[in-house]
């Protein structure tokens, strides 16, 4: 009897198994890069927001340090030796000098009013000048450099310099500086006024930025004029700043304003040595100065120590806060900041920031004439921008937006036009707002709301649309992605024509047209599906193959099990 050789029966996995465990891997890899790719644009685009709200507000900070920078609470500098004291006109008049009464332990205070004259500075000044007290204070100089008024009556700051006990000297400095509108009054209302080479100042109106009444302006005129003829001064000043001229210092100097030329505010303080000043309690001759050896040269000093007096940190961010630009770009990204948050469904860091910039926003809104309409059309737009991102797209909705943020932004600020951010700020909000809006934001609602799918052969039979012409590569969007596309050669497909995704190589798409794709032998397809067979299927071909080749019936292993059909055979 002829024997045959027993031998094993192949066993091989699925291939429905093996094609899923591919399609799963292929998909993490997908997933990873998609993922990753979003993740860095998104990543880029809202630290920018983020950095920009913080760097807003940092910024706003340092600004209002910068501002008072050489101020210094209840502390004292000394006068002498500084070269800040002396000046040519100190040199010159050495000679004449003649010491005036001791000042013992007296000390002359210095407020610097920069930036605009809002409530904050206006309170500034009105303490100061309420608490001194001739027992411990020989002068308060008022250092001025200011656009004008806002939210504050004028009225009130004018009678608080004229009804101080100690004398009062408005100084306009250093060079480059300016005292315009109410700031203007506020100089010439003191019983001694000055300007600093290359500063001006006037005009006199408009007085409030924030807008005033012909009636608010009628007594401002009869302030001046008031003033003027109480100091000695004669109406020429008066009359330039009425016309709405500005007055340098050669003017000021033929008005009997400053004694002599002075760039500093020591040189100010030295020169006003021997000047008798009127108060309400009676005129006061000025000891301020002494003589000093400077250089090998005899100079007056100042003869008492300065004090520098300066806002409160808190008043001092909402000082800085009443800036147009600043108000604008904090309440910009704020609202940027916000809808972001919003969208991550979370409270993290952007929320955070972007409620911190609203607030500040808000503290300068307080204090700056707003057109509340525009305000609207502002958040209106954000409503809009947030229906376009809930849609998906980028159309009509996004032109809207645009164009309801650009009016609002131009219209904000009422009042005066002197409170309209520069042209480069409105650049800078407008084009940052659409560009977070169109790519940061888009990019972030795929990475945190695209669904997910299981395997890449899902996109098979989607249909997308042609971004260029595939011709026989290009790029395509298919649920809401952009990718790699490839066709065949025989049918081109132009873009913007809808197509249809037939099969997945790698990380390219094979497409075709949404109807009448050509087929030849050069077309992509994917392998066609194997006959639908079980392991034991493959087992029996298997044997029939091996009995076949040895001379036997296949019938003799037909009713039963492959595998004792084999044993059976072996001798």
């Amino acid at each position: 009897m002829t024997t045959s050789p027993h031998l094993p029966v192949p066993r091989r996995p699925s291939r429905r198994l093996i094609g899923a465990l591919r399609s799963i891997r292929e998909f993490r890899e997908f997933r990873e890069f998609r993922a990753i790719r979003e993740f860095r644009v998104t990543r880029a685009l809202a630290g920018g927001a983020i950095l920009l709200g913080v760097l807003s507000a940092v910024g706003a900070a340092s600004a209002g340090a910068q501002t008072e920078a050489t101020t210094a609470t209840s502390s004292t500098t000394p006068a002498t030796g500084d070269t800040t004291q002396v000046d040519e006109c100190s040199t010159a008049a050495a000679a004449s000098f003649e010491p005036g009464a001791d000042p013992g332990n007296k000390v002359i205070r210095v407020v610097q009013v920069e930036g605009f004259l809002d409530p904050v500075n206006a309170d500034l000044v009105t303490s100061t000048l309420r608490d001194a007290d001739p027992s411990d204070t020989t002068l308060v100089v008022l250092q001025v450099d200011s656009e004008g008024a806002l939210d504050i009556d004028v009225a009130d700051l004018v009678a608080a310099v004229r009804d101080a006990r100690v004398p009062v000297a408005a100084w306009v400095g250093p060079s480059g500086s300016q005292a315009r509108g109410a700031a203007a009054l506020l100089v010439q209302a003191a019983p001694i006024a000055g300007v600093a080479r290359g500063s001006q100042l006037g005009p006199l109106f408009p007085l409030s930025l924030d807008g005033d009444t012909a009636a608010e302006r009628s007594e401002a005129v009869e302030s001046l004029r008031a003033g003027n003829s109480v100091h000695g001064r004669p109406p020429t000043v008066a009359d330039a700043l009425i016309d709405g001229q500005r007055v340098g210092v050669g003017e000021a100097e033929r008005s009997g304003a400053t004694e002599c030329d002075t760039s500093t505010v020591g040189g100010l303080i030295v020169n006003l040595h021997g000047v008798v000043v009127d108060t309400p309690d009676g005129p006061i001759t000025l000891s301020t100065a002494k003589l000093d050896e400077f250089e090998g040269r005899p100079t007056r000093v100042a003869n008492q120590d300065v004090v520098f007096s300066k806002l409160s940190l808190d008043k001092r961010w909402v000082h800085t806060f009443t800036s147009p630009s600043i108000t604008l770009l904090l309440f910009i990204a704020g609202l940027c900041l916000v809808m972001f948050e919003y969208y991550t469904a979370g409270v993290g860091l952007a929320g955070v920031t972007g409620a911190a910039c609203l607030v500040a926003s808000f503290a300068g809104f307080a204090h700056l004439p707003v057109h509340w309409w525009a305000m609207a059309l502002i958040l209106v737009a954000f409503v809009v921008f947030a229906v376009e991102l809930q849609v998906g797209t980028i159309g009509p909705y996004t032109a809207t937006g645009a164009v309801l943020l650009v009016v609002g932004c131009w219209n904000l600020f009422a009042g005066s036009s002197r409170l309209d951010p520069p042209v480069w700020v409105f650049a800078i909000v407008i084009v940052s707002t659409i560009a977070f809006m169109v790519g940061g934001m888009t990019a972030m609602i795929r990475a945190r709301f695209s669904t997910p799918t299981i395997g890449r052969t899902s996109l098979v039979g989607e249909e997308g649309t042609a971004i260029d012409d595939v011709a026989p590569e290009g790029i395509v969007e298919v649920r809401g992605a952009r990718w790699r596309a490839l066709t065949n050669r025989a049918t081109p497909i132009r873009a913007g024509e809808v197509v249809r995704v037939v099969a997945v190589d790698g990380f390219a798409l094979e497409v075709e047209p949404e109807a009448g794709g050509a087929r030849d032998y050069r077309e992509r397809r994917k392998p066609a599906p194997a006959a639908e067979t079980d392991e034991t299927d493959e087992t029996d071909e298997a044997i029939v193959e091996l009995v076949a080749g040895e001379g036997r019936d296949s019938t003799d292993v037909g009713a039963t099990d492959p595998v004792e059909a084999a044993d059976a055979r072996q001798p």
